[in-house]
């Protein structure tokens, strides 16, 4: 199409639809993208300015905190909810048979268990030990049960539940699978005194 065949009026209309044309894809394809950048990162910081306000709110309440830690490490009352022991590794020993003796009750049969690194929870320590068992569904059940109901208190942190690889082959319809279950349990420890 020859655009200097066509009249006047017909060539500046064909020149002021490719003008809007330009600046719709200009807009569309850069100012658009670009203002939604901008917005989503105002959004983040605004984000990041409350929680700075929220940290600086927990921070300032630093002694309240350690002055509420040691009342709880005096208070006997709360003592038997924690392990008592000279060291880590012996709190982590203790938790690990307490741990062993709550699901061997509960029917799983446990297949290894190792002691996890200690970690700081204010003045006190947390231990744990990362267990492997095999269970049906009820004796999971009643394992998860027996740990939350235990004395001292234990904390599942991390779990793993899968159907154990000789459950994924063919069993009969009434058959519960087994399941191979991976936690991660930790509990408060008094080491040292």
């Amino acid at each position: 199409m020859n655009v200097y065949a066509l009249s006047r009026g017909k060539q500046r209309l064909l020149a002021t639809s490719l003008l809007l044309a330009a600046l719709a894809a200009t807009f569309f394809l850069i100012v658009q993208p670009v203002a939604n950048a901008f917005s989503t990162q105002q959004t983040r910081i605004d984000k990041a300015q409350s929680n700075l306000v929220k940290w600086q709110g927990v921070i300032a309440s630093e002694s309240d905190i350690v002055a509420a830690a040691a009342v709880i490490n005096r208070d006997e009352r709360l003592e038997r909810g924690t392990l008592r022991a000279s060291s880590d590794t012996q709190a982590a020993a203790g938790l690990q048979s307490l741990v062993r003796k709550a699901l061997l009750n509960a029917g799983a049969d446990v297949r290894s268990s190792q002691i996890l690194p200690a970690d700081e929870a204010g003045e006190m320590r947390m231990v744990g030990v990362r267990v492997v068992y095999m269970a049906n569904s009820e004796q999971l059940e009643r394992a998860i049960m027996s740990v939350e109901n235990s004395m001292p208190y234990l904390f599942v942190r991390e779990a793993d539940i899968q159907i154990s690889a000789s459950s994924r082959r063919a069993t009969s319809a009434g058959e519960a699978p087994e399941l191979q279950v991976r936690m991660d349990i930790f509990a408060f420890a008094r080491t040292g005194e």
